[in-house]
Formats: C-alpha cells, structure tokens, sequence
C-alpha cells in the first residue's frame, strides 16, 4: 500500500512540474487565443499551490502569487503591446528570448545548436508548428518541450514503463543543463529589469527562481545572470553565414 501511495504521488510530482513549465510558455509566448482561452479556464490560480506543493521557497511562491494579482488584472489586449514592446519583431531586443543570443560570438554556433535544439525536440517526435513563426531556441517552445517530457514521464510512471521514464527524465536533465538552465537565468534577469512594473517582471522573476529550484533538484549547474548578448555584429554576420550554406 505504501509503495501505491509514493508512485502515486511521484506521478503527481511530475505532473505539478510539467503544468510549471506549461504556465511558465504560455505567459513567454506571443499572446493571443490559446492564452486567452487558457486564462478563462483560470489554470494560472493553481500556480502558487503547485509551486508550493514542490517545496517552492517561501520568495517563490510569493512571486507566484504576485503573478496572479498582476496577471487577473490585464487584458488581452494589455499582454499583447506589453509582449509587442518588451520584444519587438526583431530577434535582438533589450531581453532576447532565444538562447543563441546570449553566450560567446561565434557566428558558426549558430546552426549547430539550433540543430542540436531541434534534435532533441525530434526525438520524441515534436517539431515547431509552421504557424508558429519561431524558432527553435525561444524560451516559450523550450519551456514548451520541458512541459511535455514531464507529461510523458507521468504517463510512462503511471503505466509501469520504466525504461520510457529514465529516458525521459535524462531528456530533461540533459536539455536543462545544455539549454535553458544554461541561458534561462540570463534572460530572466534582463526581463525582470527591462520590463520592470509590467507583467513579465514578475515572469522573469518566476522563471528565474523557478529554474534555480529545477537545476538544483536536478543535480545540473545553474547558469550565469550575467551572460553577455551576442553584438549586432555577430547576429548578422551569423545571418549571413547560415545564408551561405
């Protein structure tokens, strides 16, 4: 009976992580009738409860809570010229929401990591959607992707499938430590501070004390706050690159 009880609420614990994830790229996408829909089914109130029932610090959970006061608060209207303003429709903005905008310049990184990115996303058979116009690096689709390892973790416990889940949770500590775990502090703190009084301040500061959490349970360093952008030089000389072969 015991041992019902720990994997039933081991699934539970993969479950509450993966719905984190699923709020954390709901609120970094572009905002418009799915995050409408999603807001009205009010999923983001059960944030704080989850948080809180992963062992979430007593900053987080307030920042969660936070989050909602703000949130309740806006239209969707609101979200989309607070989004339209934080990252413009250029690539690079005050806080760029795609991993390869923040590291060392090497222009010639570009298409192996956005490759090394998709790869992952492949190999559970997942692809960003066309309609999407993203790509892979954006913080939303890699939140996104972390969100459906978890889910499939929770299927695969619930079924008994052991090696499915052991594949699934390497998965997601490997794609933590490679990617956002590597990126996500940095881009988190720039949105904290470029956006601040707006909805995605209190994003950023969820993101960020959500991903200090994660890698630390995970056993994965955390990534540096102050990782540099890429110059506007580098971005597109590396434009060009990628053009040329």
């Amino acid at each position: 009976m015991k041992r019902v009880v720990a994997e039933r609420q081991h699934i539970e614990e993969l479950l509450a992580r993966s719905s984190v994830y699923h709020a954390l790229s709901m609120l970094l996408r572009y905002p418009d009738a799915t995050l409408a829909k999603w807001l009205v089914a009010r999923e983001h109130h059960r944030l704080p409860e989850v948080l809180e029932r992963l062992g979430a610090d007593g900053r987080l959970s307030e920042q969660a809570r936070r989050l909602l006061n703000v949130l309740d608060a806006q239209t969707l209207p609101d979200l989309v010229r607070q989004h339209e303003r934080t990252f413009g429709h250029a690539v690079q903005s005050a806080a760029p929401p795609y991993e390869l905008e923040y590291g060392e310049e090497h222009s010639h990184r570009q298409p192996q990591e956005l490759s090394d990115i998709a790869a992952f996303y492949q190999a559970f058979g997942l692809r960003i959607s066309a309609a999407a116009h993203e790509r892979v690096d954006h913080v939303g689709a890699e939140c996104e992707f972390l969100h459906y390892l978890w889910y499939k973790q929770a299927c695969a416990a619930d079924e008994d499938a052991e090696e499915h889940a052991r594949v699934c949770e390497e998965a997601a500590r490997r794609f933590l430590a490679d990617h956002l775990g590597r990126w996500g502090p940095a881009f988190a703190l720039r949105l904290s501070r470029v956006t601040t009084g707006d909805l995605l301040a209190v994003v950023g500061d969820v993101l960020l004390g959500w991903l200090s959490q994660e890698c630390a349970r995970m056993g994965v360093p955390l990534g540096l706050c102050d990782l540099p952008l890429r110059s506007p030089k580098e971005q597109d000389e590396g434009c060009a690159a990628c053009l040329r072969m």
